[in-house]
């Protein structure tokens, strides 16, 4: 199947439903953790610790990342959700009280991006959510060693060099087995195409098994 006819067999979509923009706002991550450093260039991300709100506040001004912070402390919540509406992102990130993290409040195969901060859920668990090929990114080897994600079964284990510490570590959740990578890759190629043409961003998703053809089922929100 080639890239360019897939995308004329989606040209449906983006005749039939109203595009989710999200808000026009110039800039790119500065300092934070950039998560084009593994390869995602917009999508779900999760924070895991609200004590350092550099990440959030810069993704949400890109306009193209959907940030989900979580903290098991509520005083850091108030604080980092006072920081976020002093700046106006609070919308495009958000904070949320987690008294107990070994079990992330999301579906499988949902965020495209975990980021570990000052707290971390198991390894297993963050494998769990994240979907086929999203990453994980840990800013400090003290709160998720590579020993624990390669026995939580994440791929591509490597080093990201920090601007003031030690090196953070990337992992990779690997695509199934039984999954049709180039069949896959054609899709999301195409339909990323068509997002591009309408200005519409494509946040999260959620990946279940079937024994039948695929389904994909779309849920879009504009204003």
């Amino acid at each position: 199947m080639k890239k360019d006819s897939f995308r004329n067999g989606l040209s449906w979509l983006a005749a039939i439903f109203v595009a989710m923009h999200l808000p026009d706002v110039a800039g790119e991550p500065g300092a934070g953790i950039h998560p084009k450093s593994v390869g995602l260039e917009g999508g779900l991300v999760v924070q895991l610790g609200a004590d350092d709100m550099t990440t959030p506040v810069e993704l949400s001004r890109t306009g193209r990342y959907l940030v989900h912070v979580l903290d098991p402390d509520p005083a850091v919540v108030a604080r980092a959700r006072t920081r976020l509406r002093a700046r106006g992102y609070y919308g495009l990130a958000s904070v949320e009280h987690a008294a107990d993290l070994r079990r992330l409040p999301y579906t499988e195969n949902l965020v495209n991006l975990v980021v570990v901060r000052n707290f971390t859920a198991p390894a297993a668990e963050i494998l769990r959510v994240l979907a086929p090929k999203g990453s994980v990114i840990v800013a400090s080897p003290k709160t998720l060693t590579k020993g624990q994600l390669r026995s939580a079964g994440f791929a591509l284990i490597r080093d990201l060099p920090s601007a003031n510490g030690p090196p953070m570590i990337a992992a990779r959740k690997p695509w199934p087995k039984e999954m049709d990578v180039e069949w896959l890759d054609e899709f999301f190629a195409g339909f990323a195409a068509l997002a591009r043409e309408s200005g519409t961003a494509l946040l999260g998703g959620d990946t279940t098994g079937t024994p039948q053809p695929i389904i994909v089922n779309v849920a879009v929100i504009g204003y």
